[in-house]
């Protein structure tokens, strides 16, 4: 009897958390990277210049000799295609979106804003800021995400010619 009891709170705490996370996540919105304030538990993950940020970046992101709106497109282009993953708000202007992705078994949501920045030299390379809307840690889920998009999407070479 008291293993069944505690068999039935541990089954209604799980349903309480999908009930949770199948909920809307409010109304998300971008954050300014420039003075971004990181979340002092450990669930999000931040690749982006040290030089655009106040924040403590976790890596620094790749660097590409295309242009700012044709890396853009790379990737807008390969993200719609990313499993659970859809596209919350896009800033055209300041080349900036934000998508919102579901975990794989709970599906907590959790929110990547990307900002796409021109270089100097033509080249560019972009901001990633993924972060978990619920919980105090993410179990590394945000980073091995990032990081999972980098090596698969990365930063295509200018085509020759």
């Amino acid at each position: 009897m008291r293993h069944q009891r505690r068999t039935t709170h541990l089954l209604s705490a799980l349903s309480m958390l999908a009930l949770l996370a199948a909920c809307s996540p409010g109304q998300p919105s971008f954050v300014e990277l420039a003075t971004l304030e990181r979340s002092p538990t450990p669930n999000d993950y931040l690749v982006c210049p040290q030089s655009l940020t106040t924040a403590q970046v976790d890596r620094d992101p790749p660097i590409s000799s295309l242009e700012v709106a044709a890396l853009e497109r790379h990737w807008l282009t390969a993200l719609e295609s990313e499993p659970r993953t859809r596209r919350l708000a896009s800033e055209a202007d300041a080349q900036r979106h934000l998508f919102l992705q579901r975990t794989r078994v709970l599906r907590f949501p959790d929110l990547i804003q990307i900002d796409f920045v021109a270089l100097p030299d033509g080249g560019s390379t972009l901001c990633l800021y993924s972060r978990s809307r619920y919980g105090h840690s993410d179990l590394g889920q945000n980073r091995r995400r990032i990081e999972d998009w980098l090596n698969r999407i990365g930063v295509p070479s200018p085509p020759a010619g």
